[in-house]
Order: structure tokens, then sequence, then C-alpha cells
């Protein structure tokens, strides 16, 4: 089922995983969910997103596009750990 989560988007206490055709909401934070997803494939971009790197097509300084043709934002407190680990992920 991993490797379906294109991304995952918070709100409040709630987050859904957005897969390939359908969407799962659940009870849960933005950081109990990222404890749970594998470090080397997800990565929080935005308080609100959590991505695949799998799903990822393009990344321009403040925003992500998805392989789904979905741009999503990098916040200003995750753009410089989001730069360092895609660039090590690009490096593998």
């Amino acid at each position: 089922m991993l490797r379906e989560i294109f991304y995952t988007e918070g709100a409040y206490d709630y987050i859904a995983l957005h897969l390939n055709k359908r969407k799962i909401s659940c009870l849960q934070s933005m950081q109990e969910i990222l404890q749970k997803l594998p470090a080397d494939n997800f990565f929080r971009i935005h308080k609100s997103f959590i991505v695949s790197f799998e799903q990822l097509v393009s990344h321009e300084g403040h925003q992500v596009k998805m392989i789904i043709d979905k741009k999503l934002p990098v916040g200003n407190t995750y753009r410089q750990a989001f730069a360092a680990w895609i660039g090590k992920k690009h490096q593998q």
C-alpha cells in the first residue's frame, strides 16, 4: 500500500492519504503518520503535506509537481531540509 500513496494531506487531527484512485481519511496527526512512513521515501514539505519521492515529477523552490499533475506547496520551514533530502535522493 505504501507504493500507492502519492501524498498525505493534514487538516487538524485528521489526515487524508491520497492514493491512485481513492482517498483514505483517518484520525491521526501529521507527526504520527510521518513516524510510520519510511523516511527514505516520504518527506514532509509543508505543515499540511507529506510527499512520496516515487510520485514526484519535479520540484522548484516553493512547490513540487506530483505524477498525478497536482502541485503542492513547499513551506518555508521545510524548504532547506527538503532540498537537502531531494539532493541526497538524486545521488542514490
